[in-house]
């Protein structure tokens, strides 16, 4: 079995990776509010790619566990390490601080596990935020694959989406709380309309072009503006409308991928950083923003900006480390006890 790979993709995880490095690092600075403010906005397009890329995978798999396995083993050797860097800064941060470390093992075990937020534990590190969402994502995949309903996902896609719209209109009115203990149950209803973005536009592109789901991408698009002020971390930083010409770009780029107009992106920067992408995304805020550029800011007299660059090519720098050398070696180990020694020719393709 063969796994096709779109080159493309990883060009948009590589922007989408850099542009959040940004939004964090200019944060409160007055080039936020004019560049880089909209950088948050790119965990959408993560979303619309693991939509994309989720269909991809499991196309010629029927396997609800293999497919667990997988997302185990491309999710987790890299989040363990980046969460014992994390955390092992922090420590030491805290001591040289003199600050108390008190609560913080029990905070990285359950941070261990990426289930955190049900535990309802602070995350480690900011950006872990998202994981919740992507699990939620892949376990109702995996329940998909194992009732044999993955060829139904279009129908299941529009009840979501539907119950989506009904919650805000319906229940947030009148029954705030409720609506609140709904989302806080399910946070991937509010996100649904990408993931399900990702998987129409999927369809477009290996399957028959139809209207129908044109027409529905439209309705995930108008959706995802709806439930904006919800959903979105950026709702403090940018308006609906400026909201909607981002969303706009973002599906876009999308249909110029499914009429295979999109390899102009294709440039090896942004491959290269489509492949560092998922370490960077984990790494970058707490070493790289919070601790090293704050340091540097507050003990040197280096310029603002120079300090800026220096931790974002600490942050890749440190992600090239853990993606290319760290992390093989754990991927190995838990792929053998995870299928037996099998060897996956195709775990590395568009994961």
């Amino acid at each position: 079995m063969t796994t096709e790979r779109f080159k493309e993709l990883d060009c948009l995880r590589g922007v989408a990776s850099l542009s959040i490095v940004f939004f964090h690092f200019f944060a409160g600075t007055k080039a936020f509010d004019i560049y880089f403010k909209y950088g948050g906005t790119t965990v959408d397009l993560f979303f619309i790619i693991s939509g994309f890329v989720i269909f991809l995978s499991v196309r010629n798999n029927n396997s609800w566990i293999d497919f667990v396995k997988k997302r185990v083993l491309r999710l987790y050797p890299t989040y363990w390490i980046c969460l014992t860097i994390t955390t092992l800064s922090i420590i030491l941060n805290h001591y040289f601080l003199s600050t108390d470390n008190q609560g913080l093992f029990f905070r990285f075990l359950t941070n261990f596990t990426m289930f955190q937020y049900y535990f309802k534990v602070d995350d480690m590190d900011g950006p872990y935020w998202t994981l919740a969402i992507e699990l939620m994502f892949y376990l109702l995949i995996a329940f998909l694959l194992l009732l044999n309903g993955l060829n139904k996902i279009e129908i299941i896609g529009v009840l979501i989406l539907s119950l989506s719209v009904f919650l805000y209109f319906c229940l947030l009115p009148y029954y705030p709380l409720i609506y609140h203990s709904i989302n806080r149950a399910f946070p991937l209803i509010n996100h649904w309309p990408m993931f399900f973005a990702g998987i129409l536009f999927y369809k477009q592109k290996k399957d028959k072009e139809t209207i129908l789901r044109y027409v529905l991408i439209v309705v995930c698009f108008f959706v995802g503006l709806l439930v904006f002020r919800k959903a979105s971390r950026t709702a403090d930083f940018i308006s609906i409308f400026q909201y909607g010409i981002v969303l706009t770009i973002y599906f876009l780029l999308f249909f110029l991928l499914v009429k295979d107009l999109l390899k102009f992106i294709n440039f090896n920067f942004f491959i290269f950083l489509g492949n560092i992408s998922y370490t960077l995304y984990l790494i970058h805020q707490y070493i790289g923003r919070d601790l090293l550029l704050k340091n540097i800011t507050n003990y040197t007299k280096l310029y603002w900006g120079v300090g800026c660059l220096l931790s974002v090519l600490f942050s890749v720098f440190l992600s090239i480390v853990i993606t290319y050398y760290l992390e093989p070696p754990l991927r190995k180990i838990l792929k053998k006890s995870l299928f037996d020694g099998r060897y996956m020719k195709n775990d590395q393709k568009n994961r």
